[in-house]
């Protein structure tokens, strides 16, 4: 049996061949693992991000990742599949422990200024079929035309941040968390989510709303002056 190879791109910060591959970087310490029968991948990542390494692995074609600037990644994986989307916006950071999985033409994105702690999965897709035992029919394709299919997409808001361990899974609908909202550590979250609320639990739920949250560290300096900065999130 012939088994795929990767080819490694590192360290240059501009790829393209012609299969319809294209990459874009503009920091270092990106390693990017490209299947060799792969076509038709966007890669395009801003300057000034990563900090420590980030490897993306490309499966499929059509593949999409776009990483805006100043986001900060210690030492990650991301993982595209068949068509996989991922958006990061400006000024995100990442805790140790990330795993972003793309698959099966479903979708991430992840707006700015958002704050992920360790351990933080977000999985968007099945990556495998299930089927019907009677009809042998793959249940878990449904609407393979729309952006619903595979298991469905995963939409982050501006400065959302999210705790140690949290898990945010796709499904047939949309899961959307909106801007300003916290996830309490080692949630499970599928479904849709207001701006401005704690979400916490398995499954998860909202257990307080109209909220706000600074990046500054407890303890330092004065509170309640900053809280104001924050406010804007709100609905």
């Amino acid at each position: 049996m012939n088994q795929t190879q990767d080819t490694l791109i590192r360290g240059i910060s501009e790829y393209e061949d012609g299969f319809g591959n294209r990459i874009i970087c503009g920091s270092d310490n990106v390693s990017i693992h490209l299947r060799n029968d792969s076509h038709d991948n966007r890669v395009q990542i801003g300057s000034d991000s990563i900090g420590g390494e980030l490897i993306i692995h490309l499966r499929g074609n059509a593949n999409d990742v776009v990483i805006e600037e100043n986001c900060v990644f210690p030492s990650r994986s991301v993982i595209m599949m068949n068509g996989g989307d991922l958006r990061i916006a400006d000024e995100c950071t990442f805790g140790t422990g990330l795993l972003i999985m793309v698959s099966g033409y479903s979708s991430i994105a992840i707006g700015k200024d958002c704050m992920f702690s360790y351990d933080v999965n977000l999985l968007a897709g099945d990556g495998h079929p299930i089927y019907d035992l009677e009809s042998g029919e793959v249940i878990n394709l449904e609407g393979i035309n729309t952006d619903e299919c595979f298991g469905g997409s995963i939409e982050i808001g501006e400065h959302v941040w999210l705790g140690l361990g949290a898990r945010v899974m796709g499904g047939i609908n949309k899961t959307v968390i909106g801007n300003g909202s916290i996830i309490g550590a080692n949630s499970l979250v599928k479904g849709s989510f207001p701006n401005n609320a704690i979400i916490a639990g398995v499954p998860a739920k909202i257990v307080r709303k109209n909220i706000a949250w600074g990046r500054q560290t407890c303890g330092m300096g004065d509170m309640k002056s900053v809280c104001n900065g924050y406010t804007e999130f709100t609905v």
